[in-house]
């Protein structure tokens, strides 16, 4: 482990024959990496105590503001995705998997969670500049409006996109991937068991990752652009809904733009094949995140902490407080 440290900011190039024993190295079987897999069983355990509390919590208080503002129905199913995401993330860092667990945990699943997350981005920028239209048009006809009613019609507007949004690339998603899967399928057997960094390290079924890689690359721009419009939206709650997707737009940002070079420089294939060169520090981070799956990982418990786990924290501090919980829960500003 101590090594690994050190290695990280050895900016040394990395001999041919030494990248090629390190593509054959695992993790698995390694007694280098025998404290890191104590580690993430230890995170493992808690991860999966503290955010099934936290969801089951987060249902018990759907009816309060400030689990309204965030949108309960998308917000919790979005939860639940997220942490079945995380959970099968972990897996290959304690036993050897099929390549269809990788495969459709990729696909489907992480691409499902980035469509939720944005659907819900997209909500609340939405709603922002409908509200701003709504207010100005009742302004100039100077017609009293009722603020519930305006509220149900902003939202319906605004579910009516999001739902074609999470619907649509969902299924083709999932389709593309079933349809590739059989094109590929000895490559990628569901009772065949490996290794998942010694894959990862090879570019093994690198084929069957297209739809996460143009959903990912996609995302990597609205993530962009999404930052620039939610920079512009008020939120009442300091960490409210806002802060949760701001925060998150720009960890994924950066998380698929460090996961791109890892990709391109670390890995077995073409690139190989055009001699480029491997930065001895740019192998050992992908060692130690696992090809860079622990990045989403733990992006993911970040996610489901500020969408679920952080509401329930703020509920119940403000309920021990006697704080009502109203104003502060307002929505949109």
């Amino acid at each position: 482990m101590i090594e690994k440290q050190k290695a990280l900011f050895n900016t040394t190039h990395v001999p041919h024959e030494e990248f090629q024993k390190y593509k054959q190295s695992g993790f698995l079987n390694s007694d280098d990496f025998k404290i890191e897999k104590y580690i993430y069983f230890t995170i493992f355990v808690i991860y999966n105590i503290f955010f099934i509390a936290s969801l089951i919590f987060y249902y018990k208080i759907r009816e309060s503001g400030i689990v309204i503002q965030r949108g309960f129905g998308l917000s919790f199913f979005g939860g639940i995705i997220t942490f079945l995401n995380a959970f099968f993330g972990f897996i290959p860092q304690f036993m050897k998997v099929s390549c269809p667990l990788s495969v459709y945990n990729a696909n489907v699943l992480n691409v499902l969670v980035n469509l939720i997350f944005f659907c819900r981005t997209l909500s609340l920028v939405l709603q922002h500049y409908f509200k701003k239209s709504f207010l100005v048009s009742y302004h100039d006809v100077t017609i009293p409006h009722d603020e519930k009613k305006q509220e149900i019609t902003i939202r319906k507007k605004a579910n009516r996109v999001i739902y074609a949004i999470l619907f649509i690339p969902t299924v083709i998603s999932f389709i593309v991937t079933v349809s590739r899967h059989a094109q590929y399928y000895d490559k990628c057997r569901f009772f065949e068991y490996k290794d998942a960094m010694i894959e990862l390290k090879n570019n093994n079924g690198k084929e069957l990752f297209i739809m996460v890689q143009i959903f990912g690359g996609l995302y990597t721009f609205l993530s962009l652009i999404m930052t620039i419009l939610l920079s512009f939206v008020k939120d009442a709650n300091k960490y409210g809904a806002k802060f949760e997707m701001l925060s998150s737009c720009i960890l994924i940002f950066i998380a698929n733009i460090v996961n791109i070079v890892l990709q391109i420089v670390a890995t077995g294939g073409q690139n190989e094949l055009n001699n480029t060169k491997r930065h001895r520090f740019i192998l050992t981070f992908f060692e130690i995140t696992k090809g860079g799956k622990m990045l989403f990982v733990f992006l993911s418990i970040y996610m489901l902490f500020t969408s679920i786990s952080l509401p329930v924290i703020q509920f119940y501090r403000k309920k021990t407080e006697k704080v009502k919980d109203t104003t502060e829960y307002e929505a949109l500003q």
